[in-house]
């Protein structure tokens, strides 16, 4: 992947993450649903192909706590330890700093990956 197609295919994730949490906080899991299926897949072929951690490190850093949940939720079981740890450290920064759902979700992910 050129590094225009990484930005295209970064930016259906940006979208995908914040769409998913609109689905989430209008208590609409069927729609949310749906969306992570998606990124589910995707994010499972870009891992077959090794490009998962090029796609959304990156991601890890933006703005949007949202946004940097998604990444690092894919990102937590990386097979590069420093992506993995910094995964972590950007859960366990949500968790500490962000209020509602997201922050549960954040500690439920830290939990059973380091269960």
């Amino acid at each position: 992947m050129n590094s225009e197609e990484i930005e295209h295919v970064r930016a259906g994730f940006v979208a995908d993450a914040l769409g998913y949490w609109e689905k989430v906080r209008a208590a609409d899991s069927k729609k949310a649903n749906v969306i992570a299926r998606r990124v589910d897949e995707l994010a499972d072929m870009w891992r077959e192909k090794g490009q998962i951690s090029t796609i959304l490190v990156d991601l890890l850093k933006h703005d949007i706590p949202e946004v940097r949940y998604f990444a690092a939720a894919y990102l937590i079981a990386d097979e590069n330890r420093a992506t993995a740890v910094a995964a972590v450290a950007v859960l366990h920064d949500i968790e500490m700093k962000e209020p509602g759902f997201i922050a549960n979700s954040a500690k439920a992910i830290l939990r059973h990956h380091t269960a």
